[in-house]
């Protein structure tokens, strides 16, 4: 009975992993007897680079060291499960037999590769690095018992990448959550141990030299952490306090940065009172100073007229997607059907509609850079049949652009935006079955053409 249980829990650890690279990519696994030695974590909870046999457990086009690659180009038919890379002409950079999460990065692609032991009830996740102007692919480092990884969140430092993993088994007390601390130069990966039993749904920022991390437990006290940028010297900044069973309280739901401040994105309760949203603004020296209550501002474009108004403020509780904040410009998106562009003004806030469909789920966010004015917005996309859509927030206006491959336009249906302009296009299967491989095309925002 108790494997049973056991392996229900493993399943539902699988149904995590799909869920947290949704906007990637579904995670596979491997049947292979040649199994590799995985890493195990020391006492200080760093990860200890395994050791690898000479021939992976993925047949792939490069080697083992991240030789060159030998696909083909976008004409290409791919298996169902495969994964493709393609440059601006078709040419292909990386190929994967076995579609798994991937996250760009300034200078390339971190992506994984999963195995399931038959004999063992556990598994490895394998984490890679493939920079674009080399073709090579190298190893980082390997994680026992992934069931999420928060794609959405990754922090790109130099050639170091912050991603918020959970492991163990779902709702259960031997999960642990970690920062996986990848970094591409030194091919290692190391972690920073969170905390056992927490939500997968904590939040984390990179601000003034030092990395933040708000961590979201079982026993109703959401912590926000400081650390040094590799992980040493935790420091608590602030505890907030919310009793689950009079639903009264303070909770943080999100965290964000830019170049001045840290941003706190606090939600709060009173017992029978609907719930507020605040963003609580600190300096470099983490003192706050300003509180911003964006609550009516939220309620305004929930777009749910025909709901009572409790359950509309209801809808404000929900776990959040997507929350940045920079020059001026607020966005918000939760894992419900709220989704909120704000201009935040001295003596409050504004509310702005997200100039297209709020409610698409393939509608994101990314941060430009304008290098004539060194400055950066958060601008917007959405797809349109074959056109790409682009809200810029110096001349407020949406532009429409497509993206064509050997004569043929490209279908889009999601986007991956570093702050170099780069971008990852994936692009849609045109079979409901998804009998066919996954094909993703690196291109510059240049690269794409600009309709009248």
């Amino acid at each position: 009975m108790k494997k049973q249980t056991t392996a229900s829990k493993r399943w539902v650890c699988y149904i995590m992993i799909a869920f947290s690279v949704l906007s990637t990519a579904s995670c596979s696994s491997s049947q292979n007897s040649n199994r590799m030695e995985h890493s195990k974590a020391n006492e200080t909870g760093n990860v200890q680079l395994p050791t690898y046999s000479s021939k992976s457990f993925y047949d792939t086009p490069y080697n083992d060291q991240g030789g060159k690659n030998t696909a083909t180009t976008a004409s290409e038919n791919l298996d169902q499960t495969a994964i493709a890379f393609y440059d601006k002409h078709g040419n292909s950079m990386l190929k994967l037999d076995k579609e798994g999460f991937f996250v760009l990065v300034e200078n390339g692609v971190i992506y994984t590769r999963f195995e399931k032991s038959l004999l063992e009830d556990t598994s490895v996740t394998e984490f890679y690095y493939y920079n674009f102007d080399s073709g090579e692919a190298d190893l980082i480092g390997s994680l026992d018992d992934v069931y999420y990884i928060a794609s959405y969140e990754a922090i790109n430092v130099d050639k170091i990448v912050y991603l918020r993993v959970e492991t163990g088994s779902v709702y259960d007390e031997s999960s642990q959550s970690v920062v996986c601390v990848l970094d591409t130069a030194k091919k290692e990966l190391k972690t920073i141990n969170l905390g056992k039993n927490l939500s997968p749904f904590n939040s984390m920022a990179c601000f003034n030299d030092k990395l933040y991390v708000c961590t979201i437990p079982v026993n109703d006290v959401t912590v926000l952490w400081e650390y040094d940028m590799d992980g040493s010297n935790p420091s608590k900044i602030r505890e907030y306090h919310f009793d689950n069973e009079m639903q009264k309280g303070q909770y943080i739901r999100s965290i964000a940065s830019d170049s001045d401040h840290l941003y706190v994105l606090r939600g709060e309760m009173g017992g029978d009172k609907p719930a507020k949203l605040f963003v609580d603004t600190y300096d470099k020296e983490i003192k706050s100073i300003s509180v911003l209550d964006i609550t009516d501002e939220i309620y305004s474009v929930t777009d749910e007229a025909d709901l009572m108004s409790s359950v509309r403020y209801d809808e404000l509780r929900q776990p959040v997607y997507s929350f940045d904040v920079i020059n001026g410009m607020l966005y918000y998106e939760n894992r419900g059907v709220t989704r909120a562009l704000l201009l935040i003004e001295e003596d409050g806030a504004k509310a702005r509609s997200v100039p297209a469909d709020k409610t698409n789920i393939c509608s994101r966010t990314y941060r430009a850079h304008y290098a004539e004015t060194n400055e950066s917005r958060i601008c917007y996309y959405n797809f349109g049949d074959k056109d790409i859509l682009f809200y810029d927030p110096r001349d407020d206006a949406v532009q429409k652009y497509q993206l064509k491959i050997h004569d043929k336009l490209i279908s889009p249906c999601q986007i991956h935006y570093n702050s170099n302009g780069k971008m990852l296009i994936v692009e849609a299967r045109d079979d409901i079955g998804k009998t066919t491989g996954m094909k993703i095309y690196y291109v510059d925002f240049s690269d794409l053409e600009k309709m009248i």
